[in-house]
């Protein structure tokens, strides 16, 4: 397995990973005529590393195990203005911030049910602040530290679904 690191906005870094070997002349070679490897390239999906202290690891798109059953989806990244893609479903690193544990659930979630439904994503701040939005504030919005069961439904009701 090969993989490339290229910076993203605000510092981060977008870590590309590729299912055969490659050296840098032919990682090179891939930019001039990207259609030249076809398949051989082998795009396995792409992980941001955030420059935060303790939550690094943003958005982040694998290619699942072949043997497993799962929903995935195409995400189509930009790698040096090659477009590439991945058949996968995000996922990131909760943090003590925005994304707890139930926020990056629900973050997952919709990136899943957004496909087939044809609702919104969310990002993390979106679930928190509309999660929060019809409960009593007994403490700060900022830092979350998670939600409960009546703040994920109204989540679920936010974008127009019953929760049950």
């Amino acid at each position: 397995m090969s993989s490339a690191t290229v910076s993203t906005r605000r510092n981060a870094r977008a870590f590309h990973y590729f299912g055969c070997e490659f050296d840098e002349a032919s990682f090179g070679r891939f930019f001039l005529d990207p259609k030249a490897f076809g398949e051989k390239l082998a795009y396995l999906g792409f992980t941001v590393v955030k420059p935060l202290p303790e939550t690094m690891i943003g958005r982040t798109c694998i290619v699942p195990p072949a043997e497993t059953e799962c929903i995935a989806f195409p995400y189509e990244p930009n790698l040096f203005g090659t477009d590439l893609k991945v058949l996968s479903l995000p996922f990131q690193e909760q943090d003590k911030e925005v994304a707890a544990c139930a926020t990056n659930a629900l973050w997952t979630m919709l990136h899943g049910t957004a496909q087939v439904f044809e609702h919104t994503v969310l990002t993390p701040l979106q679930i928190t602040r509309s999660a929060l939005a019809h409960s009593p504030l007994i403490r700060r919005t900022l830092p979350n530290e998670g939600l409960d069961i009546s703040q994920i439904a109204a989540v679920i009701r936010g974008i127009g679904w019953k929760p049950s």
